[in-house]
């Protein structure tokens, strides 16, 4: 007797989770979110950020590049990353809105690591290859 109570209760909740488990499609999902999305990064070994999904090209040189970090702050972006120039140097770049800033001559090899914003002021944290040595040397 133990046994048909014991088989109609493992249906029952079998049932219950196939049926309250339903896969969302992407109809499923609302046409705009109350908020933004953003991420940053590469792409091909080019530096973009994504707001939405969609795709805003950074690097612009023949070389790599790359988006290190991201703040977003009022409608503006600001992007900390590095780029490699034609002499094959990383070159610290800071963009804002899409627009590069070289934060370094090019002569040595700099990243930009991260980015913080306080009100109007930017701070940016990165590395640099000390003069004349083979280590870096940290640089904000």
């Amino acid at each position: 007797m133990k046994q048909p109570i014991q088989y109609a209760l493992l249906f029952l909740i079998l049932i219950t989770l196939f049926t309250s488990c339903k896969k969302r499609s992407r109809e499923d999902l609302p046409d705009s979110a109350p908020f933004d999305i953003y991420a940053a990064g590469r792409e091909g070994y080019v530096a973009k950020y994504w707001k939405n999904g969609n795709a805003i090209t950074l690097g612009r040189g023949s070389g790599s590049s790359d988006a290190n970090a991201m703040v977003v702050s009022g409608s503006d972006v600001h992007i900390a990353g590095y780029e490699i120039n034609a002499a094959g140097k990383y070159v610290s770049k800071y963009w804002k809105n899409g627009t590069a800033i070289s934060l370094t001559d090019g002569t040595r090899d700099a990243y930009a690591n991260d980015i913080f914003i306080q009100g109007n002021d930017v701070y940016i944290a990165g590395q640099e290859i000390a003069n004349g040595r083979t280590t870096y040397q940290a640089k904000y």
